[in-house]
Formats: C-alpha cells, sequence, structure tokens
C-alpha cells in the first residue's frame, strides 16, 4: 500500500466539507464539485470529491490550496501538519507561548536566579539539580506545543 503524505487530510477534509456545505446551503458533493470546477477552473466529479473525503485520493499542493481558501483555514491545518486552523489561531498561540515563557523567567528570576543566567543558553552550575530538570522538561513541552 502506497504511503501516504497528509494522513489527517481525509479527516481534516470530512470536517471542513461538512461545514462548508452547511454554511454554503449545498446538499452534495456533486454540487460542491461543480462550484469548485467554477471557482478554480479544474474539473471536478462527486466521485473525485468522494476519494478525497474517504482518503482514495492524494490532494495536489494546488487543491489542498484551493480548498483551503474554500473553507477558510490554512494548509497546514488541512494536511494535518499543525492543529491551527486559521492564522489567528496560530497567532494567538504565538502569544500564550511568548505569556507563558515571560512568566516562567519571571518566576525563576523571583527564585533567585539573574536574568544574566536565564539569558544564557547554558546552564549556571549554581542552580540546584531539580531547578535544571524543572527548565528542561517546560523548554520541551514548550517546543511541542
Amino acid at each position: 500500500m502506497k504511503a501516504i503524505a497528509y494522513p489527517k487530510f481525509p479527516d481534516r477534509f470530512r470536517l471542513e466539507l461538512a461545514k462548508y456545505k452547511r454554511n454554503n446551503n449545498i446538499s452534495n458533493n456533486e454540487a460542491f464539485a461543480e462550484k469548485c470546477t467554477d471557482l478554480y477552473h479544474i474539473e471536478y466529479s462527486r466521485w473525485a470529491i468522494e476519494d478525497f473525503y474517504k482518503g482514495k485520493r492524494e490532494p495536489s499542493e494546488a487543491e489542498i490550496n484551493n480548498f483551503s481558501e474554500m473553507f477558510g483555514v490554512r494548509p497546514e491545518y488541512l494536511k494535518g501538519v499543525d492543529n491551527f486552523r486559521t492564522a489567528e489561531d496560530l497567532e494567538s498561540a504565538d502569544k500564550a507561548k511568548m505569556q507563558l515563557e515571560s512568566m516562567f523567567h519571571q518566576l525563576i528570576v523571583s527564585m533567585g536566579y539573574s536574568d544574566s543566567i536565564m539569558a544564557s543558553e547554558d546552564y549556571n552550575f549554581t542552580f540546584p539539580p531539580n531547578t535544571k530538570i524543572f527548565i528542561e522538561k517546560m523548554k520541551e513541552k514548550l517546543e511541542r506545543d
């Protein structure tokens, strides 16, 4: 079996297609396919849309970009690269991460460690071992999120 480049695409496509059809009073995949054909001048059939829906057809980059534009979501979200539907969601997450990092920094400084120690990538040997482990775990979590 061929490896799928975007394994989350079918699930996200189904979800966004359902929302799009509901919001635009489109009753079936044939009408959606006609809308795609009209908008992007790419011939779609009901069967092509259903193949995307079922994960039987791998979308091209152009198709992902077209569907993302139609659905009002980021291409990275539709591909499953990340979980931020819109640019606003991504920006909000970035702001939250920066706030968390700032609060974490303030907490460590309030524990008596200077800004110069915290600004360095290297740990100062004066950090108690449990603080160093805590900081490393927090950095890993922030990088994952």
